[in-house]
């Protein structure tokens, strides 16, 4: 079994959907995909495009937005057309700086409407736009934001690299909050630090604060600083500390950030550790030995046993089956047989392939 399956099989139990389908007019037209795009390409629309881009140097925004109304009525053109030429145009601005353009023009962009829908390539029943501009737009903005925000906090690192966990958990905006971690791309190993130090100890009150450590720890491949993370840390966030974590150290430094998990009060926390770090320790023997200890323990024991149904050497295998033919092992006994079970499963699915 691999651990790409292992993974996936604990992702379905932890993911929700994070958001709502766009929905389709009354008046939109719907399409196959192949044949909106062969009728996007029907007609020359080169002299749109090149006018807009000239708008966009010139910052000329008024015209750019009367050309771009002009473009959606275009009455000679197929629909798929119109659209990807204003698609286009907005996919070009992510090019460049913040505010390239203004507010009126790109608040029209983020309200277009999309006409061309075409099925949603794994759920046909349902429609989406082909050439989604006001997700485009969307996007154009929240990267100028977070840009900014990267900017913002550099400087701040320089001037006061405190001050930038201050910033973090001030700041509502998802995409200011990223630009706010991605300034620790830019800073030295002691800034990062620094600023790993003060919000692990600000977490209690401010548990966000762990995002900033993470990443600044992260950044400085700090397994001191994961471990202290990973003994307090839980949320979301400690999925991508593990997770980026499991390809930065050896196999005994990658242990001992498992071990840090499993202290931790969270039992989320140390399930997800299991989850992402303990696949690339598949036979290594004395995780594998902590892995049967935790068997037995009613909320970590289901992902302990998926953990060993990675790759099980003739060894474990042999130690499974012992426990799960023993009579007074208990819930370890079946959490052993859950392991083999997903093992034999895993073989055949490998087989099938």
């Amino acid at each position: 079994m691999s651990r790409h399956f292992f993974v996936s099989v604990f992702a379905l139990l932890i993911l929700l959907p994070t958001g709502a389908a766009t929905q389709q007019l009354p008046d939109a037209e719907s399409w196959q995909r192949d044949a909106a795009w062969r009728a996007s390409e029907a007609v020359d629309t080169s002299a749109e495009k090149s006018r807009l881009q000239q708008l966009l140097k010139t910052g000329d925004d008024s015209a750019a937005l009367r050309l771009i109304r002009e473009i959606e009525v275009q009455d000679d053109w197929p629909a798929p057309a119109r659209e990807r030429v204003i698609y286009e145009y907005v996919s070009s601005l992510r090019q460049e700086t913040p505010h390239a353009v203004g507010t009126e023009l790109i608040d029209y962009l983020k309200g277009f409407q999309s006409s061309v829908f075409i099925p949603h390539e794994d759920h046909p029943a349902s429609s989406v736009p082909m050439f989604n501009i006001k997700g485009a737009a969307a996007g154009v903005v929240n990267g100028w934001s977070r840009l900014e925000a990267a900017f913002q906090g550099a400087a701040l690192i320089s001037e006061n690299p405190s001050g930038l966990g201050l910033a973090y958990i001030a700041e509502y905006s998802i995409p200011r909050k990223l630009g706010l971690l991605d300034a620790l791309d830019t800073a030295s190993p002691g800034q990062r630090k620094i600023i790993a130090r003060i919000s692990l100890k600000g977490m209690e009150e401010n548990p966000e604060l762990i995002a900033v450590a993470a990443r600044a720890a992260l950044i400085n491949s700090d397994l001191d600083m994961l471990i202290a993370l990973a003994e307090k840390g839980h949320g979301m966030e400690m999925h991508r500390l593990f997770r980026n974590s499991a390809d930065l150290f050896d196999t005994a430094q990658s242990q001992q950030l498992l071990q840090a998990a499993l202290r931790n009060p969270w039992s989320e926390t140390a399930a997800l550790a299991i989850a992402l770090l303990a696949p690339g320790l598949a036979g290594h023997e004395p995780t594998e030995d902590l892995l049967i200890q935790i068997l037995n323990d009613p909320e970590l024991g289901s992902t302990a046993a998926l953990a060993l149904a990675i790759h099980p050497g003739p060894v474990l295998i042999t130690r499974l089956q012992t426990l799960a033919d023993s009579d007074d092992a208990g819930l370890a006994a079946t959490r052993a047989r859950l392991a083999l079970q997903m093992h034999v499963s895993g073989l055949n699915m490998g087989t099938q392939r």
